[in-house]
């Protein structure tokens, strides 16, 4: 399994390599810039510039949003159903068991899930220090209690949106990309209780949102599961 894991990685890198460049490049360059923007502010956040409620506020604030959450899904595409298509023959030769290719893919999500807020964040932090910018604040939460806990919920969040997009993608790859971006326009403009992503939007945050995003995820993680085992070509 471990083999398989960092064989898929480097397999998936050569795939992804450019568009996930390209797009961190360009959402890393839009933190440091709206940055300096707000330099001689001391309300606003880097941080709510972001993920402030978009339903109550500009439509730049939609826009950011919507474009963080988005660029995960324009990464991926349908690179998984490439790599698979360009290995799978060599790793059935391999005799690997099918579970263990289901396995490796969620895993690969989480990766790029992990690795894409992870370094968005850390570039939040680090001109929110340069810059003297108000820090991170929601939910009553002091900057220790909150930066780990948006981390989470960011990455759970995107990771939910790649394992949706990775189960449609394997009847129709134009609907995996279609559906995940649907409910992400849905929820920046309403405010539906049982979605699972409002919690994505930090003016909405609460721990029973957040169980139920944690929920949702796991729901998904099975659901795949099941689909990759039942209906992918042998």
């Amino acid at each position: 399994m471990k083999r398989l894991f960092w064989n898929q990685l480097l397999y998936l890198w050569q795939i992804i390599r450019f568009r996930f460049i390209c797009w961190l490049s360009l959402i890393c360059f839009s933190i440091i810039f709206l940055s300096t923007q707000l330099i001689n502010s001391s309300h606003t956040s880097i941080f709510n510039l972001f993920f402030a409620d978009t339903s109550q506020g500009t439509s730049f604030n939609f826009i950011l949003w919507l474009v963080y959450f988005l660029i995960p899904l324009l990464i991926v595409l349908n690179s998984f159903k490439l790599l698979w298509q360009t290995t799978i023959m060599h790793l059935r030769g391999l005799q690997i068991p099918p579970k263990n290719f289901t396995v490796v893919t969620m895993l690969l999500m989480g990766v790029i899930a992990f690795a894409y807020v992870f370094v968005t964040l850390l570039v939040m932090l680090l001109v929110t220090a340069l810059f003297k910018l108000p820090s991170l604040s929601f939910f009553n939460l002091a900057d220790w209690q909150a930066i780990p806990l948006l981390f989470i919920n960011n990455f759970l969040g995107i990771y939910f949106t790649l394992i949706l997009q990775g189960t449609i993608g394997k009847f129709n790859s134009a609907l995996g990309l279609i559906i995940p971006a649907s409910l992400l326009i849905m929820t920046s403009l309403l405010k539906w209780p049982l979605n699972p992503l409002n919690n994505l939007i930090i003016m909405r945050f609460n721990f029973p949102g957040f169980l139920l995003l944690v929920l949702a995820t796991l729901i998904m993680v099975i659901v795949y599961g099941i689909i990759d085992h039942f209906f992918s070509v042998e």
